[in-house]
């Protein structure tokens, strides 16, 4: 015969249980023993049912679980970020926003579970600046610009303005459109490189580029002036090349003689060095490395006796890469921190680095990080 205790015993054991739960309203317990006072179920099945009920009443009111940071790198990241807890906008949690300390490392706040390098919300540029010396530095097999962008990998863009047939007439013309370009983002030096075109003489092919010296210096100067005012932290001049008469395609069939000269170019490399001291720019002379290195007609410069060749990239590379290691320590890839979190604090502390980065960006440029990302 199958125990089946009074409805007051049963009301009794539940309500006096270890393993009754004050969650189980007395009236739905009241129901539930009227209801079952003379059905034959086990004792073991009534206490697992209010077990049951009463697990799933504590889940109710805790609410969902918040899952943690190992969840994420196994579930990956929500599909749509907008119905997820990080809201995409830049602002919503300002009042969790932590600073960096003035050195540009992360505070103990933005550390706390992490000693990871800083990194920053908006990196920063180098400009380069110039004409088709500048342009084919980005040359794949190993341009003077190519090779700096590899440098500062995730660490600052290195944006190529060079424009082939350019003077400093056409560039102070772009130069408006340039700045403007870059009005969000910090440019930690900006290359300034013309001067080959400028001189060229006048009554032999590309005269139409000719600058007088004269304009040409007052040119450099309002060029280099016009960047420090827009906020580039160093402008660096770079003094145009030697070009070598000799070289074999430097005259094309037909012309009596090449359109540029030795000692003409000379005069402008000078022109170059008075400008950098006028202005509180720095001076890459690149006509003095090229000159005092032996067969430089033949290793520094292409067969047109104007342009770059392969070591004559590397050679300008080198030589700003040094000027930046004595001149703008601050400037080395070595102590740029990284654009945005590395990956391993990324997925263990992922909205309190961004918040880092966003404070701190807008305590130093005094305006928001960002609009909203949509």
């Amino acid at each position: 015969m199958v125990y089946a205790p009074s409805p007051e015993k049963q009301h009794l054991r539940l309500t006096s249980s270890p393993l009754s739960f004050p969650v189980i309203p007395r009236k739905l317990q009241q129901t539930w023993l009227a209801s079952n006072a003379n059905s034959h179920v086990p004792r073991a099945a009534a206490v697992a049912a209010c077990l049951l009920f009463s697990l799933t009443v504590i889940s109710f009111l805790r609410g969902p679980a918040t899952p943690s940071a190992a969840a994420h790198t196994q579930q990956g990241w929500p599909a749509d970020l907008s119905s997820s807890s990080s809201s995409n906008s830049c602002h919503k949690r300002s009042s969790s926003r932590v600073r960096l300390k003035a050195d540009g490392t992360a505070g103990a706040e933005a550390r706390e579970s992490t000693e990871q390098p800083a990194s920053v919300w908006r990196r920063p540029a180098l400009l380069l600046l110039g004409d088709s010396l500048t342009e084919l530095g980005q040359a794949e097999d190993g341009g003077w610009s190519t090779k700096l962008t590899s440098a500062y990998v995730r660490k600052a863009d290195v944006i190529n303005r060079g424009f082939s047939g350019f003077n400093t007439f056409a560039t102070l013309l772009a130069l408006c459109e340039i700045t403007d370009s870059l009005s969000r983002q910090p440019v930690l030096l900006a290359t300034v490189w013309l001067g080959a075109n400028d001189a060229a003489l006048p009554d032999r092919r590309d005269g139409s580029a000719h600058v007088p010296l004269q304009q040409y210096s007052s040119h450099l100067r309002n060029i280099t002036q016009q960047l420090q005012a827009a906020g580039v932290q160093q402008v660096v001049l770079l003094t145009p090349p030697p070009v070598n008469e000799a070289a074999p395609d430097a005259v094309k069939p037909g012309e009596g003689a090449p359109p540029r000269l030795f000692n003409t170019t000379a005069q402008y490399a000078a022109a170059v060095r008075e400008a950098a001291a006028q202005t509180a720019a720095l001076l890459l002379d690149v006509w003095q490395i090229f000159v005092q290195q032996q067969g430089w007609q033949q290793q520094l410069l292409a067969s047109d006796g104007l342009h770059l060749s392969k070591q004559g990239q590397q050679q300008v590379y080198s030589a700003l890469m040094q000027l930046i290691e004595k001149q703008l320590p601050q400037a080395r890839p070595s102590e740029l921190p990284w654009h945005h979190p590395n990956w391993r604090v990324l997925y263990q502390d992922a909205e309190k680095q961004f918040a880092a980065e966003q404070a701190a960006y807008q305590q130093e440029h005094g305006d928001p990080a960002c609009c909203a990302l949509t």
